[in-house]
C-alpha cells in the first residue's frame, strides 16, 4: 500500500517527534540469527542504523529501544550507540513507551516507533 502525503505535512508531523522508539530483531537487525561453532547466538547490525540514531540525537530527539528479546548483544548495542532507554523481554511494549513519555514529560502522540511483527501491533495502534 503506498500513502501519498504531502512534504510540508511530512514535515510539520516529523517536527513534533521527540522519541524514537525502535524494536531489534528485523529492524536494527536483518532479522537473522547466526550461530558461531559454540551455539553461541549472533546478530547482524547496519552502521547505517547507527548513524540514524546518531543524527536524531543531534536533532534533540530520545532514542529508546523496546525488544521481547533477552540479550547481551543488544544490549551492547544500545551502549555503543548511548541509547539511554532500553528495555528488553518486554511483552508489553506499550507499557515500556508510557514509562519512556513520563520519564521525558512528553505525550506518546510525540513519539515514533519502528517495528516488524505481530508483537509490534499494539504500540503502534
Amino acid at each position: 500500500m503506498v500513502i501519498k502525503v504531502k512534504k510540508k505535512e511530512l514535515i510539520s508531523k516529523l517536527a513534533k517527534i521527540k522519541l524514537f522508539v525502535s524494536d531489534v530483531d528485523g529492524v536494527l537487525t536483518d532479522g537473522g540469527l547466526y550461530y558461531n561453532d559454540n551455539g553461541l547466538i549472533m546478530k547482524k547490525f547496519n552502521v547505517k542504523d547507527g548513524m540514524a540514531v546518531r543524527l536524531l540525537k543531534e536533532a534533540g530527539v530520545e532514542t529508546a529501544i523496546i525488544s521481547t528479546d533477552i540479550s547481551n548483544i543488544i544490549e551492547a548495542r544500545a551502549k555503543r550507540l548511548k541509547i539511554k532507554y532500553l528495555y528488553t523481554g518486554s511483552w508489553d511494549k506499550e507499557e515500556k513507551l508510557k514509562q519512556i513519555c513520563s520519564d521525558l514529560k512528553i505525550s506518546a502522540k510525540n513519539s515514533a516507533f519502528i517495528g516488524d511483527d505481530v508483537n509490534d501491533i499494539g504500540i503502534i495502534n
